[in-house]
C-alpha cells in the first residue's frame, strides 16, 4: 500500500498530472527495500532514460499511468 501513496503523491504533487502518461524512477542495487517498493506499486524494470548509459548499479524502473 505504501508504494501506491508514494507514486499517488508523486503525481498528484505534479502540476501537469493529469497529462502525466508514465513515472519513471532510478535507484540502486543496494536499495532493495525502495527496488520491492517500487515493483509493489506496478512499476517494471526498463533500459536507461535517453541521456543516461545502462549501469548495473542502477536499475531504471517505470509504472504506466
Amino acid at each position: 500500500m505504501e508504494g501506491y501513496i508514494l507514486t499517488a503523491s508523486i503525481v498528484i504533487e505534479s502540476p501537469n498530472w493529469r497529462s502525466l502518461r508514465c513515472c519513471r524512477l532510478e535507484t540502486g542495487i543496494h536499495l532493495p527495500e525502495a527496488i520491492g517498493l517500487c515493483r509493489s506499486a506496478g512499476y517494471l524494470d526498463i533500459g536507461p532514460f535517453v541521456v543516461y548509459r545502462l549501469d548495473p548499479l542502477s536499475p531504471f524502473m517505470e509504472k504506466r499511468l
